[in-house]
């Protein structure tokens, strides 16, 4: 317990009204020794993706269960992330949008021709 400014007994703030007053968690000594590298986290994706697509078994505290498990939905985000890691996908265009007008009145036949007839 820790005092206010009257000098009443509070309790220690927990973590989410820390965050709220915009003060940092408190993070254990073992954490900020670990800096995951681009390496590690794409090791593990992969190995994500090859255990996912029954590639790999499954593992109980580190022994083979002889048992396989698909699960697309866990290959599906490990390769996503592996992708966009890479470059592998452009950013997507709206350029291909087409704006049609409906009106009430009929095209002239001029109309028509300057809009749909083939040229030369």
């Amino acid at each position: 317990m820790s005092e206010n400014e009257d000098g009443a007994a509070t309790a220690p703030q927990t973590a989410p009204a820390a965050r709220a007053e915009g003060r940092p968690r408190a993070v254990p000594e073992c954490a900020k020794a670990f800096r995951p590298t681009r390496e590690w986290v794409l090791e593990r994706l992969v190995s994500n993706v090859n255990r996912a697509m029954q590639a790999e078994a499954v593992t109980l505290r580190g022994a083979p269960t002889g048992e396989y498990r698909y699960d697309g939905s866990v290959a599906n985000r490990a390769l996503e992330l592996i992708g966009k890691e890479l470059g592998l996908f452009g950013e997507r265009k709206d350029e291909a949008r087409v704006e049609r007008v409906v009106s009430g009145e009929p095209l002239t036949p001029e109309e028509w021709e300057k809009l749909y007839a083939r040229k030369g």
